[in-house]
């Protein structure tokens, strides 16, 4: 995928992106921003840093309740 310009690489892969963005395959065909400068340069509302984040769960996310047990059946 890397190679083919359809992924960008994170830590591996450097020299097949390299070779993507010079035959200017996929996104680099184009001006094409990495997604982490994206995300940067146009921050969530309400995001909060990654470091106070702890966790994927929005702070107010409780989990749901357990669904209700089936009613016993008599023992035999």
């Amino acid at each position: 995928m890397v190679r083919a310009g359809a992924a960008v690489a994170y830590g591996a892969y450097e020299r097949e992106e390299a070779e993507a963005r010079d035959a200017r395959r996929g996104v680099w065909s184009s001006r094409f921003d990495r997604p982490q400068d994206w995300r940067a340069a146009h921050p969530h509302p309400h995001a909060r840093p990654q470091a106070e984040r702890g966790s994927s769960a929005p702070a107010s996310a409780t989990p749901a309740p357990a669904p209700p047990l089936p009613p016993a059946r008599p023992a035999p």
